[in-house]
């Protein structure tokens, strides 16, 4: 995929969490890079999300790097990506290998601030 239209994005991983002796201890937190286009989604694919998610600020980032949601593999925590200074979660990541213009298509959801 060209970098043309991508741009340095900032993103990170948590690995997963554990128990130990009966208490909760998140998994540590990895910074990474990648280049990544970032597009708003449309109003008919805001349609598709899940209700809860319809009314937080949403787009669409294609990138060669593999992006995990929320729920690739059993995994509990997605990635979390810097996009205008703030924080949000992968909901959905779609591969498109065709050997030809390799990517995936993540959308990503504004975090919610509790």
């Amino acid at each position: 995929m060209s970098n043309i239209f991508r741009k340095l994005r900032t993103a990170s991983r948590k690995s997963a969490g554990t128990r130990i002796e009966g208490t909760w201890v998140e998994g540590a937190a990895t910074a990474f890079t990648f280049y990544g286009s970032l597009q708003p989604l449309t109003g008919k694919a805001m349609l598709s999300l899940p209700e809860g998610r319809r009314n937080r600020e949403t787009y669409l980032i294609y990138t060669s790097t593999e992006l995990m949601s929320v729920d690739v593999n059993g995994q509990l925590n997605p990635d979390i990506v810097v996009l205008n200074g703030n924080d949000f979660e992968i909901i959905q990541v779609e591969p498109w290998q065709n050997g030809i213009y390799s990517h995936y298509k993540a959308v990503a959801s504004k975090k919610q601030v509790s």
